[in-house]
């Protein structure tokens, strides 16, 4: 599915986030996981790990290229990844 087009069988409205549908997916799922007591797919380590490459370099290129270590922010992390 090209990324930004809305699923057809999501309800109305689910497309006004601005992301196609994937929002609304992506909340109804986390509901499904809170209703049915099962664990989150991505949990804020997950979320971490996906946004804190991007933090880091765009902190390297403002350094003009330092190296930025990326921080592992799980307990008992080594610090970085």
């Amino acid at each position: 599915m090209p990324i930004g087009m809305i699923r057809t069988e999501a309800p109305a409205g689910a497309g006004g986030g601005g992301h196609g549908s994937s929002e609304y997916y992506m909340i109804v799922d986390f509901g499904r996981c809170i209703v049915d007591d099962k664990g989150a797919p991505n949990d804020v380590y997950t979320g971490l790990d996906y946004t804190m490459p991007g933090i880091c370099a765009a902190l390297s290129s403002e350094r003009g290229g330092e190296r930025i270590e990326v921080p592992d922010f799980r307990p008992g992390g080594t610090g970085r990844v």
